[in-house]
């Protein structure tokens, strides 16, 4: 005795448990191909992620130099009519501009120097007024 595949019709309950089951397939199908974008969208930005860290890091290496934050401080040179700014890790000068006319008034009047006056100071408790 063998066995062979052929057509065989199927009975309505057959047809309906086959709907079924492609119903059930189809949405399976449709789940996974989400899943599968999903991944290939985070396995893609991480290699994206992962190719530019690469890319600075052979500037870095090729160059010798990395840009970071560095501390620096502004000095204000009058007589040259600049403000100058300078790195506190090397004393190195890394800028120079031209003062503006606010800064070059600044100096003329300090703040912690500056005397509020008022009509008391001036004239007594009574204003001039009242004299």
């Amino acid at each position: 005795m063998s066995q062979r595949t052929l057509p065989v019709y199927l009975s309505d309950e057959e047809c309906k448990a086959a709907a079924r089951k492609l119903a059930e397939t189809l949405w399976e199908k449709e789940q996974k191909e989400a899943e599968a974008k999903d991944s290939a969208a985070t396995y893609r930005d991480a290699i994206k992620t992962m190719a530019e860290t690469i890319s600075e890091l052979k500037t870095v290496v090729r160059s010798g130099v990395e840009h970071r934050l560095v501390d620096c401080e502004d000095r204000k040179n009058m007589a040259a009519g600049t403000t100058e700014i300078y790195r506190l890790d090397t004393g190195e000068m890394v800028e120079s501009r031209p003062l503006s006319a606010l800064e070059r008034q600044a100096d003329m009047f300090p703040r912690d120097k500056v005397v509020v006056v008022t009509s008391e100071s001036l004239w007594g408790k009574k204003g001039k007024a009242d004299s």
